[in-house]
């Protein structure tokens, strides 16, 4: 079955996710899998707690994955396999979308560059970013 990931991080924005992930498993028949930095539970901005599906590294060997989804919530540092991650699914021409300040893992990936997009912060604090994964 086709796969979307989902990355989660603590004080992700669940509320923003929920009636996309609804209705691409309903309507749209995908498997969505949760993936973070670790098996470690995740506790969402609304207080309901998510646990990781796979790990982001292990996602990066994942077959039939069509696209990652990025929620947003507070700006947060970003580990180099996020940052693989999201440029290999770029290569590979998958659906990548994020919401709100979602985005700033998309900017330090270095993929925005080349897609039009928006984000709910400037561009002056998506510059400061940079491609700094601390």
């Amino acid at each position: 079955m086709a796969k979307i990931l989902c990355f989660v991080s603590d004080e992700l924005a669940d509320f923003e996710i929920t009636h996309a992930f609804h209705k691409l498993r309903t309507v749209g028949k995908r498997e969505v899998v949760t993936v973070g930095y670790d098996f470690n539970p995740v506790v969402s901005e609304s207080g309901l707690t998510y646990l990781p599906n796979q790990t982001v590294t292990q996602a990066l060997d994942l077959a039939d994955v069509e696209g990652l989804l990025i929620p947003g919530g507070p700006i947060r540092p970003q580990k180099p396999e996020l940052t693989q991650l999201i440029q290999k699914l770029d290569r590979e021409k998958r659906l990548l979308a994020a919401i709100c300040n979602g985005p700033q893992y998309l900017g330090r990936a270095g993929i925005l560059d080349r897609h039009r997009f928006t984000t709910s912060y400037g561009l002056d604090k998506a510059a400061a970013l940079g491609d700094a994964y601390n």
